[in-house]
């Protein structure tokens, strides 16, 4: 037997005498959902360096005992010194966490996560600066890809791993295949993330280790590693060394990775296997997991079961035979195939996919959050890049966490202003091609509720009319139910054209707006505070379609009874409530977060011509006050 004296566990020496806590930046981030955070990560990663499809990722429970451990004295070793410093500073935080792993080490058997990978390429090698091998266990702030449009970089979503250890301790395998020579080479290495001590000989050392042969190397060859840590196949094997395990770790991996890659998983692009095969996710298993409580219940437990029940929603868009399916061509990206399922009680959502995994439901910095459908059907829909180049160009605005898109992260302004050209394209495909299968067409509809207007309520019902079971068409009488009161007040324009419109005042009559004894309605300005505006009154209020915007744009108009700064939000009216319209352009105000600013003069005709984030030829509401802060200047 192997005793694997040659491995230790070396830190880096702290000549400076840096002061390094527990809390590494790159961990903290995934801190609130761990498991989850681990299952994604690790998932683009290995779907990134696929070599066939499907690929297969395991992830399996070990327990083994100390002996089969090696440098575990020395972990435990460096544990006591840093839990001594902890003691020193009083960090209690810290002073926690040192105490749980000293329990860990002093616990048999030891308990180690595996995850590892099958049908990819492996970590190539050798282990120096600028390849993935080398990126992975030793690079920081530096992208080391597969190809251009892979899922992840070995970037700061490989810290996510060390938020489910106690020991913040983790090991690396992997087989690779020479390209030259086409051998299969090994290589294994791990490392820990501690805090930065000083040992028993008065040494200092920083946070970080490294586990493998002396000094700071990798393992090259199998039998000088432990058989845990070998691997067969080509490919890369994970162990995540004081795993921490919870009744339900299975469930919460697995309800991540459904959320985020069901996608994937229905295209037969990759499979999972979760403790021992006892959970199996594949295009099969998809429907039942979905479904699954145990699955449902873990997603609760993380407060993620509204994004748990989105995704499957977005998985019934996917595989729905209703569904409707157009791919749209856009300059820059390529072909963008873009699936709208419609159904009475869908959220209006959007999804964006590269690579097969969920990337996020909101372009807001390109002008677009998908958050408003005025007068479209009930619908959920999926954006996914058909080309390399298209998952290339979305890749490279993705931000650290593969969460959300911005044109900020490019490094210089040609390539900022291209990706907001492309994706303000891809924004405005999108919402035409739902609007296409869901915008809903009224033709000479009016509300019961706006017919109580023109009729009064009879109090007195007799009890006479009861008596016969068939009216008297010379007596007969028609009961209209009282209306109820209004609890706001808008102005709202009649419009013109193919702009249609209503009137929400309560006085009929050929004015529109509010009558005299209506109460204005409370306003915000859209600053994100309640209170700072109030509500005004308008009179002559008009709208009228905006040829050169088509269905984007509008032309307001409206006589205001005061002075000041006004902040305008305009609504699109439905037969019982309304959406705002958020608005991305104008001419004659200010757009201030999707509202407009404009300065406003009493009995002075305003127009103001506006363009819309999205198409809407329906009538509009108009919500207007005056900035509390400006009106005594107005006064003056």
């Amino acid at each position: 037997m192997t005793t694997h004296k040659s491995i230790t566990l070396d830190f880096l020496s702290n000549e400076a005498d840096e002061d390094e806590g527990l809390g590494d930046a790159g961990i903290e981030t995934f801190r609130d959902r761990p498991y989850a955070s681990t299952a994604r990560e690790i998932a683009q990663n290995s779907r990134d360096a696929a070599d066939n499809l499907p690929v297969r990722i395991n992830f399996d429970l070990l327990e083994l005992p100390f002996a089969q451990v090696p440098a575990l004295d020395a972990l435990r070793k460096a544990n006591a010194f840093c839990l001594q410093k902890a003691r020193d500073t009083g960090d209690a935080k810290e002073i926690a966490h040192f105490e749980q792993a000293q329990r860990v080490l002093e616990t048999e058997p030891l308990k180690v996560l595996r995850i590892s990978d099958y049908n990819t390429l492996g970590l190539k090698g050798p282990a120096k600066s600028g390849t993935p091998f080398h990126s992975l266990i030793k690079g920081s702030g530096v992208s080391v890809k597969q190809s251009e449009a892979s899922g992840g970089s070995f970037g700061i979503g490989k810290n996510a791993v060390f938020a489910i250890s106690d020991l913040q301790t983790v090991l690396y395998s992997t087989i690779w295949q020479d390209a030259e020579t086409g051998q299969k080479k090994f290589l294994a290495q791990g490392k820990a993330v501690l805090r930065s001590h000083t040992d028993d000989a008065g040494k200092n050392h920083r946070a970080a280790s490294y586990w493998g042969i002396h000094p700071f190397l990798p393992i090259e060859n199998p039998a000088d590693a432990p058989e845990w840590l070998r691997r067969e196949e080509v490919g890369t094997s994970l162990f995540v060394l004081g795993f921490r395990e919870t009744e339900n770790w299975q469930h919460r991996i697995a309800y991540a990775l459904l959320e985020n890659f069901f996608y994937a998983v229905n295209e037969g692009e990759i499979e999972f296997s979760i403790g021992g095969g006892s959970i199996v996710i594949s295009r099969a298993s998809l429907a039942s997991l979905f479904e699954d409580p145990h699955v449902i219940a873990a997603a609760d437990a993380d407060d993620h079961d509204d994004e748990f029940a989105l995704a499957r929603q977005h998985y019934q868009c996917v595989i729905s035979p209703d569904a409707r399916e157009d791919t749209v061509k856009i300059k820059g990206l390529g072909d963008v195939r873009i699936r709208v399922h419609v159904a009475d009680d869908l959220p209006k959502k959007v999804c964006i996919i590269r690579n097969g995994m969920v990337i996020t439901d909101s372009l807001e910095n390109f002008g677009d959050r998908f958050s408003r459908f005025a007068m479209h059907r009930d619908f959920v829909a999926v954006v996914v890049p058909v080309t390399k180049e298209g998952s290339a160009f979305i890749k490279r605005l993705e931000n650290p966490r593969h969460d959300g898109l911005s044109a900020e992260r490019l490094p210089d302004v040609a390539a900022v202003n291209e990706a907001r050209r492309v994706m303000k394209a891809l924004a405005k495909a999108i919402r035409e091609t739902i609007r296409s299968h869901t915008f809903i067409q009224f033709d000479n509809e009016m509300s019961v509720d706006e017919m109580r207007d023109y009729f009064s309520a009879d109090a007195d019902q007799s009890d006479k009319s009861k008596k016969s079971g068939q009216d008297d068409p010379a007596t007969v009488r028609y009961t209209v139910e009282p209306r109820r009161p209004r609890t706001e007040t808008r102005a709202a324009a009649p419009g013109k054209g193919n702009a249609g419109g209503t009137t929400r005042g309560p006085t009929p009559g050929p004015n529109p707006g509010p009558g005299p004894g209506d109460k204005p309605r409370p306003h915000n300005s859209g600053t994100g505070k309640s209170g700072n505006a109030r509500a005004i009154r308008l009179q002559e209020v008009r709208h009228i379609p905006l040829p050169a915007k088509g269905a984007y744009g509008r032309t307001i108009l409206f006589t205001p009874d005061e002075t000041g700064t006004a902040i305008i939000t305009l609504e699109a009216s439905g037969l019982s409530d309304s959406e705002e319209l958020r608005v991305v352009g104008a001419t004659g105000a200010d757009v201030v977060n999707g509202h407009l600013r404009h300065q406003a003069q009493a009995g002075e005709r305003s127009r103001i011509e506006v363009e819309f984030s999205e198409p809407y030829a329906g009538p509009l509401e108009l919500r207007v006050g005056i900035e509390k802060n400006v009106e005594a200047v107005h006064e003056a």
